[in-house]
């Protein structure tokens, strides 16, 4: 009887999720005349309402090893991060900013932005980490290198699901370019879901690199991407790769206790 009154409140509770996204998406409300403004507050709603649906099916199919923040360490895990973390941080426009090549035209909206993003993290990290790397990780559970090739899988998906930015209005050689260091950064936190069983950092990751990479191109204008941006990703981007070759070859080799 209880599973049947759960399974009932829980195929409401999606009914009800859906029902609000495909509505909010028709209807295209319109919440300010400031056209920055009003595309910030669209995505963050229906974000939000797309969070809430992925971390409701996560939990509804029993993936929990990651949601609760306190039961992880923390400390342990962010230290096996930092290659991870300064690729993330290199992301930013630091040297565009200082040399006013590039501009912060809307600092007004930095908290919508910042808020944005942190959606964008949350969302897609639970529909990749969370529901499609458990889904491959079953699927090739028998596999020999069942763990990395779910990774690769989980990372393919999450680089090909870039390609709908196509349907925004952006170029095709921008959205191949997207694609490919999308697939990159999956192998990377796919590695840290099976390393620190932890989809917060993930999180963390995520969102700290879409406020790098996005800062400019929403609120702002100019060349964020010059020289010293694409030293210092080359440079930690070398690095991180090395951190994530090493683990993945002790993954293969059942020698990490990931």
């Amino acid at each position: 009887m209880k599973h049947n009154k759960k399974r009932t409140v829980s195929i409401i509770f999606f009914t009800v999720i859906v029902a609000a996204l495909l509505t909010l998406s028709v209807l295209n409300i319109k919440y300010t005349n400031d056209v920055t403004k009003n595309s910030l507050i669209q995505n963050c709603v229906l974000r939000t309402l797309c969070s809430i649906l992925v971390i409701g099916v996560c939990i509804f199919y029993g993936i929990k090893q990651s949601i609760n923040p306190l039961k992880c360490n923390w400390t342990r895990s962010l230290l096996w991060c930092l290659p991870c973390l300064l690729v993330v941080l290199a992301n930013f426009p630091y040297s565009a900013l200082m040399s006013e090549s590039a501009t912060i035209d809307r600092a007004d909206l930095l908290w919508l932005f910042i808020a944005d993003c942190l959606l964008i993290g949350i969302y897609e990290e639970f529909l990749f980490r969370g529901l499609f790397q458990n889904i491959f990780d079953d699927f090739f559970k028998t596999s020999a290198n069942g763990k990395i090739l779910a990774i690769v899988a989980t990372s393919a998906t999450f680089a090909l699901w870039h390609l709908f930015n196509l349907f925004s209005g952006a170029s095709a050689g921008a959205t191949l370019l997207q694609v490919g260091y999308s697939f990159l950064i999956g192998i990377m936190l796919s590695s840290v879901i099976v390393k620190t069983k932890n989809i917060w950092i993930c999180v963390l990751l995520h969102f700290i690199f879409d406020i790098g990479g996005l800062l400019i191109p929403t609120l702002g204008h100019g060349n964020f991407q010059d020289i010293y941006f694409w030293i210092a990703t080359i440079v930690c981007g070398t690095l991180c790769a090395i951190h994530i070759i090493i683990f993945l070859i002790r993954l293969s080799k059942n020698k990490d206790d990931a």
